[in-house]
């Protein structure tokens, strides 16, 4: 089947080691090697090796598609790679897909159950450690302090790749979900009913680091 192809695309990454190898040898057959980066290094648990392997893929890749100048600008300082190969598409909206994109802001909290008149933060997601959404539950209780009517909206489930996280996750959704100002929704929320969240929200928080100042 590649007998008439002459580019081949790569998206991601199960087996660094073996496809390294595997671009290399579809060099050797002169293939062009296109790899889009969704993220320059893992989020979680690399090594100096693993580090090593990501430069030896980049650097044998024709061509780089990542999807922000700071990502373009990080690829290269860190990983030496020469800035005419590294190209950025942005992430499209997904709003086009949404069944309700044209709903009011009161209709969605009507349809979640969060009153008008609260100030919603909402952390969305995957909730995995290196998101830090523990930190941001122990902000919340000095935000509380300075912000009245303010309420935490957790929405997603928690990964379960690591037994010693999910535990840890788990027991931390079951301390704060009886709160009166934090809705926890340990769940997976399909695409369509995702922009009523976001709808609902006056903050977003995706990403949060163990020091970090929050002001409002």
């Amino acid at each position: 089947f590649l007998r008439n192809t002459h580019i081949l695309h790569f998206q991601w990454l199960t087996d660094r080691k073996n496809t390294f190898y595997f671009m290399k040898l579809l060099k050797f057959l002169r293939f062009n090697i296109v790899y889009t980066v969704h993220d320059l290094l893992p989020h979680e648990n690399y090594s100096s090796n693993d580090q090593s392997m990501f430069k030896r893929i980049y650097h044998i890749s024709d061509k780089i598609i990542v999807h922000s100048n700071s990502s373009k600008k990080e690829m290269i300082d860190l990983f030496k790679i020469d800035p005419k190969k590294v190209y950025i598409i942005p992430h499209g909206s997904f709003d086009v897909f949404y069944t309700d994109r044209n709903i009011t802001k009161d209709t969605a909290r009507e349809k979640i159950g969060i009153a008008k008149e609260k100030k919603v933060i909402l952390f969305f997601g995957s909730i995995r450690k290196y998101k830090g959404l523990e930190y941001l539950v122990s902000s919340f209780q000095k935000i509380k302090k300075e912000l009245d009517n303010v309420l935490l909206l957790i929405v997603g489930s928690i990964h379960n790749e690591n037994n010693e996280d999910f535990k840890f996750y788990s027991n931390l959704i079951d301390l704060i979900s009886h709160e009166d100002d934090i809705i926890c929704l340990n769940k997976y929320i399909p695409f369509e009913d995702i922009n009523s969240y976001f709808l609902a929200s006056d903050w977003l928080c995706f990403h949060i680091l163990k020091h970090i100042r929050v002001e409002f």
